[in-house]
C-alpha cells in the first residue's frame, strides 16, 4: 500500500517521528528529572491521569513507589 499511495507513506512517516519524539522526550524526562519534577510535570500536562487511574499505577508510571508519590502529594498540598 505505501508503495503504491503516496500520501499514505507521507502519513506513516509523519506518525512515525512523533511517535520517536514522544518516546525519546519521555526516556529523557525520566532519565534526568527529580521525581517531583516528573510529577507536577504531570500536573500540568496531564491531570486527568490522576483521577481516572488508582495511585499506584500513577506512581509506577512516574517510576516511583507508592508511598514515595503519597508523600510528593502531600508535600506540594501543603505549599
Amino acid at each position: 500500500m505505501l508503495k503504491e499511495v503516496p500520501k499514505a507513506q507521507e502519513i506513516t512517516r509523519r506518525f512515525s517521528e512523533m511517535a520517536y519524539r514522544f518516546t525519546h522526550i519521555k526516556a529523557f524526562n525520566f532519565l534526568t528529572k527529580s521525581a517531583k519534577d516528573r510529577y507536577l510535570n504531570l500536573l500540568t500536562e496531564e491531570p486527568y491521569l490522576l483521577n481516572k487511574f488508582p495511585q499506584y499505577y500513577v506512581a509506577s508510571y512516574l517510576g516511583i513507589a507508592p508511598q514515595s508519590l503519597s508523600r510528593l502529594r502531600k508535600e506540594i498540598t501543603l505549599k
